[in-house]
């Protein structure tokens, strides 16, 4: 019966796994978009991915600083992304990012499951998957650029969690320490996790009366990633206007962070932060503390560290922006883990009950207003950014960039984006919904009037009227260093099973017969086809006067982009999936209990 146990444990943790990136693809359905945005367009475009595609990029600008951050392995993530897919496609980027962050939420889970059990163990956990799952942050989730906050909260959590919960100098404890140095390379804040760790070890030392060569290594090597960490920051002209302007203006923003999601609900926020502060105090005044303790620690420390910078610079703005939003999960948990701290009696349990509505009716209301306010705006944003996008890459014209409205464009500057995007080896890397497609080599076939008006230049389409003969056509021959799927848009009876309509993708090995899900005749459908291997080409075929089609020049999609694309699309099934999955744990749980209650002697 015990074997029973760890199938529980894995259909939960894919359930809970496959249900928070269910949930972020669905959030990207309705407002997200593969358009490079914003920051994005300088820091990996212009600093990596212009140089790499003009064969002159050196390794240095990787470390090169962005404002005041070194995000390297962002960089890295949209080169290798680039490389792998031969597309630029910010839908394959906040896909990795919903990976990550979903692997980072069993990660924390993990965690506390160690100190927790019981009906406490699911309030924590259930509240911890809403963190994850309400879009609130919803800047990270729609912009693949924001790897990095999801990689600096990942790699510093896992350093406190492997170096403050071991007990000598193993594997785990070497590997944590690798993560602080790798935190580094995500954002600035990768070294509040060593600070955090120093002091943990300096108060816990202090209070033991102990400094074993073991807690000297431990502070030493985090004390060497924090000098790195502090001696690497840079400072940003410009910036200085939304640093706190007096102290207390700081210890407003302070409070508004502990306050998070309570904001507007309660007005001090020291109450609400205050459980993890207090546990935090009376766990260092100890003689002896768990390892789980020890790292309960860390973690309040280190997210204290990160609120009370946010509060400093960026006080006068505005710390409660969505991008920011994310790095105060672990502050919520940890007030609710605090409760658990004080012990088992009436009024911890309580206090946590008390947390737990409190942050559920908060993150509710926060979703409704998330929703309503920014994510719907966005969607119809989103829409328009990318037809300025496509007209501009289809023939250059920086007139339809510079007559926008600057909200519609996804850079702040539409004379620094022509700039930008106005060279061939950045918009041949383009995501497939705003390039240009393949150029029309030759005469077209003219194009009868009652076919609808489409985006993209019409290559092909059966004559109109009565037909005498069958109609042939077929495309010149494209290179075969083209994309592996191609995206059509087409017209007519095409897919429906008694039009006398063909279409063909044919190389000199193989050929690829279209047939779609169903016809289009009074609008354009979007077909993707994998093409035959080599060089290729297109061939149409119309046999009788009932039907007609007519075909959009092909624009390419890479293989991942495809996938990323379904992936996005289904994610209903996803998360349909991952019920079941969690049906599934339910009953790999109950099941054996109730069958030890069925053998046992005493129902004999």
């Amino acid at each position: 019966m015990k074997r029973i146990a760890p199938l529980s444990r894995f259909l939960l943790g894919a359930g809970i796994f496959i249900f928070v990136v269910g949930a972020k693809l669905w959030v990207v359905s309705v407002a997200g978009s593969s358009v490079p945005y914003r920051d994005q367009i300088d820091a990996e475009g212009e600093s990596i991915l212009r140089p790499w595609l003009e064969d002159r990029l050196e390794w240095q600008e990787f470390f090169a600083p962005h404002n005041e951050h070194r995000i390297v392995f962002t960089k890295v993530i949209a080169l290798a992304s680039v490389a792998m897919n031969g597309q630029w496609d910010v839908y394959l980027q906040v896909t990795l990012n919903a990976l990550i962050h979903a692997v980072l939420l069993l990660v924390v889970l993990g965690w506390f499951r160690q100190h927790l059990g019981g009906w406490r163990l699911t309030v924590i956990t259930v509240m911890s998957i809403l963190l994850w799952v309400v879009p609130f942050d919803w800047e990270n989730t729609l912009q693949g650029f924001q790897s990095q906050v999801y990689l600096v909260l990942g790699l510093s959590f896992s350093q406190i969690l492997l170096v403050l919960g071991a007990e000598r100098v193993n594997w785990k404890w070497s590997i944590g320490h690798l993560c602080g140095f790798l935190a580094l390379g995500a954002m600035a804040g990768g070294a509040f996790s060593s600070a955090a760790i120093i002091l943990v070890v300096a108060v816990r030392s202090w209070k033991t009366r102990k400094l074993s060569r073991f807690s000297i290594a431990t502070a030493g090597i985090a004390t060497l990633w924090l000098i790195i960490g502090l001696t690497t920051h840079t400072s940003v002209p410009g910036h200085e206007m939304s640093r706190a302007q007096t102290l207390a203006e700081a210890i407003t923003a302070f409070s508004e962070i502990l306050a998070w999601p309570t904001r507007g609900y309660l007005p001090a926020g020291v109450l609400f932060g205050l459980p993890a502060i207090v546990a935090s105090l009376i766990l260092l005044r100890r003689q002896e503390i768990t390892l789980f303790q020890q790292t309960f620690v860390g973690v309040v420390i280190w997210i204290l560290i990160t609120a009370f910078a946010m509060a400093v610079f960026r006080g006068h703005s505005s710390p409660l922006i969505s991008r920011y939003l994310t790095n105060y999960t672990f502050l919520v948990i940890a007030q609710g883990l605090a409760w658990t701290i004080f012990g088992n009696g009436r009024w911890s349990n309580l206090g946590l009950i008390a947390w737990g509505v409190v942050v559920a009716i908060s993150l509710l209301s926060v979703f409704d207003k998330t929703w309503e306010r920014t994510i719907k705006p966005t969607e119809q944003r989103i829409e328009r950014q990318e037809v300025l996008v496509r007209k501009f890459l289809a023939n250059g014209d920086a007139r339809v960039l510079t007559r926008a409205d600057i909200r519609d464009l996804p850079y702040p500057s539409a004379a620094v984006l022509n700039d930008r995007w106005g060279h061939d080896v950045i918009q041949q890397i383009m995501p497939a919904a705003v390039r240009a497609p393949l150029k029309i080599d030759g005469d077209k076939s003219p194009v009868p009037t009652e076919i609808p008006l489409s985006l993209y230049p019409v290559m092909a389409a059966s004559p109109a009227g009565s037909q005498t003969e069958s109609w042939m056509w077929r495309s010149k021959r494209y290179s075969a260093e083209t994309l592996r799927f191609l995206r059509f848009r087409i017209n007519g009876g095409l897919g429906d099973p008694e039009s006398a309509l063909t279409m063909r993708l044919v190389s000199d090995s193989s050929v690829v017969e279209v047939i779609p899900e169903g016809s289009a005749r009074n609008r354009w459908k979007t077909i993707n086809v994998l093409r035959p291997p080599g060089e290729w080409w297109i061939e149409l075929e119309d046999n009788d006067n009932l039907e007609h089609i007519a075909l959009t020049s092909p624009v390419e999609l890479g293989v991942i982009s495809w996938a990323v694309e379904k992936a996005i699309k289904y994610h209903l099934w996803w998360m349909s999936l991952s019920g079941v999955l969690l049906l599934g744990a339910l009953v790999t749980t109950i099941l054996p209990s109730r069958l030890r209650t069925i053998i046992s002697p005493n129902n004999e």
